[in-house]
Order: structure tokens, then sequence, then C-alpha cells
């Protein structure tokens, strides 16, 4: 561009190694070594700038946070409402767990660029196969979820068991509880993570399973589904979960620092001690009446006869 504006329209560059001769009069770029000619094309400069910062910010959230690294965790406010929301889903199904208690510590935004970019160009290409997204928010519990939201392959289920519900793949529950059991790392203190998972047109196989199954299985028009979906429970929580078979198919969308505590029992057993110590006092008042009926036998009597006469016509 220096060139141009100095009115230098031929000149000589390296370029990853390689020597050319430019002429912009012409349009021409020679490769000095192989003597190969191409036609080129000058944009100004201002033209380009302005493609590589939109092209930029069309891949990136305009939400997310400035980042030099691939991947940081950003914490959300919590009177934010996209922490409300996330909490609210997170809350939902923990109230029929009876044994303990679940406290959000924090809520963090995943920024990972290359897992997102990922998502992004796998949603485009469905989008152009004007396949139906039906993008849902679901829970996915872990005991590393660093492994996944750091990682430059995500939710990478070719390291996951073999033997599951519908086989290979990267498996989300809609009940938090349900994905709570998953994240067991032997501690109190857990993580969740919230994702954002492209289920398409799911083949429904609900309370039934199969383990050898590797994609989704084929409709009647021969296309395959896009993810398989099912209702399963642990430990008596049931939840409807999904199963995906791309690796790009989900995004980590937010982590959930968690505390898992006992419920607190002082309040019942307080309950209980009531309950147990009104029969005492009940059982003393009628030793106490009965023993006054002993010492007076000829009131009882006589109240025998009167309640005798009584009934008389």
């Amino acid at each position: 561009e220096d060139k141009y504006k100095n009115k230098t329209l031929q000149f000589d560059i390296n370029f990853n190694g390689h020597n050319y001769k430019i002429d912009l009069a012409k349009g021409i770029q020679k490769n000095i070594q192989y003597e190969t000619e191409r036609e080129m094309q000058r944009i100004e400069k201002e033209v380009v700038e302005y493609e590589i910062d939109n092209s930029y910010f069309d891949f990136i959230p305009r939400n997310w946070a400035d980042q030099k690294k691939n991947c940081v965790l950003v914490d959300i406010d919590p009177n934010d409402k996209q922490y409300k929301d996330i909490e609210t889903m997170f809350n939902m199904s923990l109230s029929e767990s009876s044994d303990y208690d679940y406290h959000i510590k924090s809520i963090k935004r995943i920024q990972n660029r290359i897992l997102y970019k990922k998502f992004l160009f796998y949603k485009e290409h469905l989008e152009e196969e004007n396949k139906d997204l039906n993008i849902k928010l679901l829970f996915h519990g872990t005991k590393d979820a660093s492994k996944i939201y750091a990682s430059k392959e995500g939710f990478d289920f070719r390291l996951g068991s073999s033997y599951s519900y519908f086989g290979i793949g990267a498996y989300f529950a809609e009940k938090s509880l349900y994905s709570h059991y998953f994240a067991d790392n032997g501690s109190n203190h857990k993580q969740m993570i919230v994702a954002s998972v492209i289920v398409g047109e799911s083949h429904n196989m609900k309370s039934t399973t199969d383990s050898s199954i590797r994609r989704p299985p084929p409709k009647s028009n021969g296309e395959l589904y896009d993810s398989v979906k099912g209702y399963h429970g642990v430990y008596g929580v049931y939840s409807n979960i999904y199963c995906i078979y791309n690796l790009n198919g989900a995004y980590p969308e937010y982590l959930i620092d968690y505390e898992k505590k006992n419920k607190d029992s002082s309040s019942t057993l307080t309950k209980k001690i009531k309950v147990k110590s009104k029969p005492k006092k009940s059982s003393n008042k009628k030793v106490k009446k009965s023993s006054k009926k002993v010492s007076r036998p000829r009131t009882r009597s006589t109240a025998k006869k009167q309640v005798v006469g009584s009934s008389s016509p």
C-alpha cells in the first residue's frame, strides 16, 4: 500500500520464504525462483481492515469479554439476567433431593474461541441443508470439567465408556440433579457444564437402550436423525437425556461451581421432640385422675348407680 501511494508500481518482496516481483500496473505477481506468474488485485487497506474486523465480530459473540488466550472463564454478576436464568434452570430439579442442599458459588461464561468456531461452522453447515437445529441448553456432569471447556475437542466422547444407554456419544440431561450424579469428584465442591446442544430431530428411544449405536439411526426416508433421545433414571432421578454423535454439535456455554451440603435437620428434630413430649404429659394427667378416683370409691360407685337409674324409662 505504501509503494502504491508513493507511485512505486514495480518492486520485489519476500513472503513466506519466497521472492516475488510485483507489478501493480499490470497486476502481476511473479515468483522469481520458479518464474511462475499469477494475476493479483489491489484492495485498499481500509477495506481489508474493515472486512477482517467484521469477520472477527461475526464469529465472536458480542457479549464476550476481551481475551488474549484461546480459552478464558469470565465471572457473571449474580444480578445479571444471564446468571439468574442459569440459576433458575439449575435449581429447578434440585428440590427432588431429600438429603442435600446445593449452593451455587459462581457461574462463569466459557469463552473458548476454537470450540465456538467449530460449533458455529457445524451450525452453519446444518442451516445450509435447511435442517431444524433445535438448539437446547442442557446439563453435563463430569469429574473434571476443565478437560472439556479448556480443550480443543470439547465433549470428546471418544474418551468415554463404550457401554452406555445409546452407544458412544456425548450425553446431556434436562435435569441438573441427574447430571449431578456424574459430577462426583469425591468432594462436596463440584462443577457442572451448561451447554448449547444441537439436537435437531431426535430419535426417541423412550426407556429402551442400545449400546451398539455409533450414529443416529435412519428415518423412513433414509436420512439420519440428528440425535437420540430417551428417558432414564439414576439413583431414582429421572430425566430426558440426549446423545449426539458429532464432536462439534455442542458448545460449553457456562460453568457452574457449586457445593453440596447436608440439609439442616435441627428443625425436624425439634418437631419430633415436641411430638414425643405431648404423650408423656397426657399420660401423667391420666395417672393423676385415676389416683383421685381410686381414693374416692363411694363417688365412683354413686356415679354407676346414677348412670343405671338414668338409662331406665
